[in-house]
C-alpha cells in the first residue's frame, strides 16, 4: 500500500486479457530465460495449483494450498513464483465471464479469492487472467463421496488430487487455445 496525498492507495494484482498474458510471456521469453505460468482451481478451503512447462505448451499438477489466511497464501505464491520462474496466473472461473449465476455457491469464490490476495499487497503487479473452468470433476467427486463412509485421509488425498487435476485442466485448456495465437519461442 502506498500513500498519495495522505490517502492510502491499494495497489492490486493486474487483471489482463487472456491474449495479453500470453503475449507478455512470449515477450519475456524472447528477452530472457523461459518463464512459466500457474493455473489455479479455487475451492472453498483449498486452491489447486498447476504449472506450465518451460515452453508454455503443457500443464502438470503442482500442489494444493490452503486458503485460510490470505497473507500466508500470498507468501506461498511469492515463494513458489520465484522458485519456478512464474510470471502470471490463469485463474479458473466456474462460469463464462459476464454470465455469473447468483444461485451458484461458487459464484463469488474466485472474485473473493483474487480480492483477498490483492489486499495483502504481496502480489502487486502480478498479471492474471480468468479462464473458463466448467470442468466439474470436483463436484462429481463430492457426489461420489457423500453416500460412502471413507477414511478422511483418503478422502482428502482424492480431493487434493481432483483439485490439482482441475487446475491442470484449466491451465492446459488456456495454453492450448490461447497459445496457438502466439508464436512462443521454443527451447531446443
Amino acid at each position: 500500500m502506498t500513500i498519495e496525498g495522505g490517502d492510502p492507495v491499494l495497489r492490486k494484482m493486474k487483471h489482463v486479457d487472456s491474449l495479453m498474458l500470453i503475449h507478455r510471456l512470449a515477450q519475456q521469453q524472447f528477452v530472457r530465460k523461459p518463464v512459466r505460468v500457474f493455473g489455479l482451481k479455487v475451492m472453498d478451503k483449498h486452491v489447486g495449483v498447476a504449472i506450465s512447462d518451460l515452453d508454455t505448451l503443457r500443464a502438470k499438477s503442482y500442489c494444493v494450498l490452503e486458503t485460510k489466511d490470505s497473507n500466508i497464501l500470498a507468501q506461498s505464491f511469492q515463494r513458489l513464483m520465484r522458485k519456478e520462474s512464474v510470471e502470471g496466473l490463469v485463474v479458473g472461473q466456474p462460469y463464462p465471464e459476464g454470465a455469473k449465476n447468483p444461485q451458484d455457491p461458487n459464484a463469488n469464490l474466485v472474485e473473493k479469492f483474487v480480492e483477498d490476495l490483492s489486499k495483502t499487497g504481496k502480489l502487486n503487479d502480478v498479471p492474471y487472467t480468468l479462464w473458463d473452468d466448467s470442468w466439474a470433476v470436483l463436484e462429481l467427486m463430492e457426489c461420489l463421496f457423500l453416500p460412502f463412509r471413507m477414511d478422511p485421509l483418503m478422502k482428502r488425498r482424492m480431493m487434493h488430487r481432483a483439485c490439482t487435476r482441475g487446475a491442470t485442466e484449466v491451465l492446459q485448456d488456456y495454453l492450448h487455445k490461447v497459445g496457438k495465437s502466439v508464436n512462443l519461442r521454443r527451447r531446443r
